[in-house]
């Protein structure tokens, strides 16, 4: 799963794991 925007890309950069995960499904909410 990728986000597309600079601050997608951020959050791609920084987060790994379940905590990328849960970071995606907050933001699709």
């Amino acid at each position: 799963n990728v986000l597309i925007g600079p601050k997608g890309i951020i959050i791609a950069e920084n987060l790994r794991g379940d905590a990328l995960t849960n970071k995606l499904k907050e933001l699709m909410k």
